[in-house]
């Protein structure tokens, strides 16, 4: 059985899914989007060879002409707009996973766009993560939690137009990034959101202004992110 997911006209770039092959295929339909493809599964292979994944597939993954076949992942996915109260069991995942398994260097590869709309959570409740076109090989470390964690708060209030986040929302933040972030001394942690935004022309190449949601964020929003952590 053979089901086209998507296809993303910003981007140029599409998906098909083979059930019968548990496979997935990205593909490239112009010059930037072929660049986009290469560097997904540049990345994709970076996170392969350092969270060594548990799927035969794997080592067959390659860029043919200007498509890439991925395995299928199976698992259960979060909506990224919901609140984070509804989120939270499964953002503590994300942390953990980042905290045992990705590299414990001041720089370290990036994912460059971690959210819940990136990130399968399999049977065993490890989180698997996917669409790696914006990955970096040199960045902050813990840049993707700082990026994860905002979107948990930011994204559904951009989705659902409010203008800033509530009380509860914003303590339930505080804690996982207080907690995650303890004892760091890291450039971005004094003003993130203003860190984010100078990120987007290097993380994001080839996408648009709006696709990258720090863009988006109000300075009500920020203001509060700062005030909520602050140590």
């Amino acid at each position: 059985m053979t089901t086209l997911l998507n296809y993303n006209l910003k981007k140029k770039t599409g998906v098909i899914i083979y059930k019968n092959l548990n496979i997935v295929r990205k593909f490239a339909s112009d010059h930037n989007s072929y660049k986009l493809l290469k560097n997904d599964l540049k990345g994709f292979s970076w996170y392969n060879n350092n969270f060594y994944l548990d799927d035969n597939n794997v080592k067959n993954v390659k860029l043919v002409k200007t498509f890439v076949d991925y395995p299928l992942f199976k698992g259960k996915t979060v909506c990224y707009w919901n609140k984070l109260s509804s989120n939270y069991a499964e953002a503590k995942l994300v942390l953990e996973l980042y905290k045992n398994y990705w590299p414990s260097k001041n720089y370290t590869a990036s994912h460059g766009d971690l959210t819940f709309s990136n990130i399968i959570f399999a049977k065993n409740k490890k989180p698997l993560i996917i669409d790696w076109e914006n990955f970096s090989i040199k960045e902050n470390w813990g840049y993707d939690i700082c990026y994860f964690l905002i979107s948990t708060i930011a994204l559904p209030c951009l989705v659902k137009n409010k203008d800033k986040v509530n009380d509860n929302e914003l303590s339930l933040f505080r804690n996982l990034w207080l907690n995650f972030f303890k004892e760091k001394n890291l450039p971005y942690l004094r003003d993130p959101v203003k860190f984010l935004k100078r990120r987007f022309k290097k993380n994001f190449k080839y996408r648009s202004y709006k696709d990258y949601y720090p863009n988006q964020i109000n300075k009500y929003i920020n203001n509060q992110i700062n005030e909520a952590i602050k140590r």
